[in-house]
């Protein structure tokens, strides 16, 4: 099993409850593998699971998923900030991760490498014109042939 993004007292510390000693540890823990779940879910079409490293943007990118995770079941009109609701704040967690997905946003280690991708993100093969030439067999024609120059 992968190790947790984030931990519970990380957590304590950033969330805005004003007591938030009534919260036990194990729930905390439920929250974190939860928004640790949803973090895989995304990048995992990308990227090796587990990572080879936890950069962090993934840590804090766990970090304020779970207090959203916790804010939205406490009370959906929370404010994380001033004029800023829990579902705005959510939302644009969700945009960070499918910036990742995208690629737009790459993520590196220690090292500054890119993290291991997957397998079904790279090119299986490069065209060959023996690979073209087996295409036209099927059903569906190549649009043009290996030797044309655009």
């Amino acid at each position: 099993m992968a190790k947790p993004y984030s931990v519970v007292a990380d957590i304590r510390t950033q969330t805005a409850f004003k007591d938030d000693s009534l919260i036990t540890d194990t729930y905390i823990t439920q929250k974190i593998a939860e928004a640790d779940d949803i973090i895989d879910s995304v990048i995992g079409e990308v990227y090796v699971l587990p990572l080879d490293s936890n950069p962090n943007s993934i840590v804090s990118l766990s970090k304020s998923m779970t207090s959203c995770l916790l804010y939205q079941e406490q009370n959906i009109n929370f404010e994380v900030e001033a004029g800023v609701p829990v579902n705005d704040f959510c939302k644009s967690l969700l945009d960070r991760l499918e910036a990742i997905r995208t690629r737009l946003v790459k993520l590196y280690d220690d090292d500054g490498d890119e993290l291991t991708i997957t397998e079904r993100i790279k090119p299986q093969y490069h065209p060959t014109v023996t690979s073209s030439e087996e295409s036209a067999t099927d059903s569906t024609a190549p649009k043009f042939s290996m030797n044309k120059e655009f």
